[in-house]
């Protein structure tokens, strides 16, 4: 007979939380988030992905330009952009939801409403 709190977690002393899979992302199995730099907005809003230069990947039809696509958070492909010059080092999002991105030649841009 199993504990009815195995599954919990202790945060502190006298609190405990458990963690369920509430549904699986679209992209299961076609995204490796390890292969990509990856910017998650708050409260359930879109997500940005970009390869990971650092990282040896097989890549077809590659452009000079990074490709960032963006991703709901069910992981619904929703649109792909191309960053204007160089590689992407960090990007983030707004409280407004608008894609910041930092690149490798000093430069920050905001993209508003991907």
């Amino acid at each position: 007979m199993s504990l009815l709190s195995a599954d919990w977690n202790p945060l502190g002393r006298d609190i405990f939380y458990r963690k369920y899979e509430l549904y699986s992302m679209e992209w299961s199995g076609q995204v490796d988030l390890n292969d990509f730099i990856v910017a998650a907005a708050p409260f359930g809003g879109p997500i940005a992905l970009v390869r990971d230069e650092k990282k040896i990947v097989k890549v077809q039809g590659a452009s000079s330009k990074p490709l960032i696509s963006i991703f709901s958070a069910a992981g619904r492909n929703i649109s792909s952009i191309k960053a204007n010059n160089g590689k992407i080092l960090h990007m983030g999002w707004s409280n407004a939801e608008d894609l910041l991105l930092v690149q490798e030649i000093g430069r920050a841009s905001c993209r508003e409403r991907v």
